[in-house]
């Protein structure tokens, strides 16, 4: 069974963000004056075993003032997406703990899942919110990236806004060839990471770190193991294209 995954990026309200059962404290958050606002959603590889997403979550709640807004875990997919929100500098601290908290639990020689990966900690993104500007959001992701693969010995792509080079704005190329693929042509000065060694991490692999616009994001399981019938569903319209300029999809 493949997935067949359609991403929207999405004009969103802040607030929107804030479950409605904490949308009252979602508020009181958004409404604080001159209060920088930066949504940080970072995917790890690991779905299964609860325990060991729990404590990655510990290591994002250990930062005051930091707020996990929601986290969902897939055993299909190996995967768990977690959407935190903050002030830049506890965000940033936030993701760079939980990434090394991942890189301590998550062994990717042991990994297997549906969904495209290249680490322990996959990707990072970061979004602003709130009086904070994209700009902000790339300097973020540039010193995180340098600070994992400095202190954690992992090697670091930039992609999407922080990307410094073109050709890996796009994550899906980023991901080329995924875990398995990666580490037979890191070393390969085209594949080279932004930060860190040009060599996998023995266990936590490579990690994504990027800035963007909202992403709203959805999966469609299709009733079939053939890959290509996923890659020739339709495109998004002309129409569609025009609302929302930055649809992507992929089949995996």
């Amino acid at each position: 069974m493949y997935a067949y995954k359609y991403d929207l990026v999405w004009v969103m309200a802040s607030l929107a963000a804030f479950p409605d059962e904490r949308r009252s404290e979602g508020a009181v958050v958004l409404r604080r004056a001159e209060m920088k606002i930066v949504e940080c959603v970072p995917n790890f590889s690991e779905g299964r075993r609860m325990d060991v997403v729990e404590r990655i979550l510990d290591a994002i709640r250990s930062l005051e003032g930091v707020k996990i807004l929601d986290s969902s875990s897939d055993a299909s997919h190996n995967r768990t997406v977690v959407t935190f929100v903050g002030e830049p500098q506890g965000v940033k601290e936030a993701a760079f703990r939980a990434a090394q908290m991942a890189a301590e639990l998550i062994d990717m020689e042991n990994h297997h899942g549906e969904h495209p990966r290249i680490g322990a900690t996959d990707v990072i993104p970061f979004t602003p919110i709130s009086d904070v500007t994209m700009d902000e959001c790339v300097e973020m992701a540039r010193e995180l990236g340098q600070e994992i693969g400095g202190k954690l010995s992992i090697p670091v792509f930039l992609y999407e806004e922080a990307a410094v080079k073109p050709e890996r704005k796009n994550l899906a190329k980023v991901r080329r060839g995924e875990y398995e693929g990666l580490k037979e042509v890191i070393s390969q000065p085209e594949r080279h990471p932004d930060f860190g060694p040009a060599r996998m991490h023995p266990t936590a692999g490579a990690t994504a770190v990027g800035a963007r616009p909202p992403l709203v994001a959805y999966n469609i399981n299709l009733n079939t193991s053939d890959l290509e019938i996923a890659k020739l569903l339709p495109k998004p319209s002309a129409e569609a294209a025009a609302v929302i300029p930055a649809s992507r999809q992929w089949g995996f």
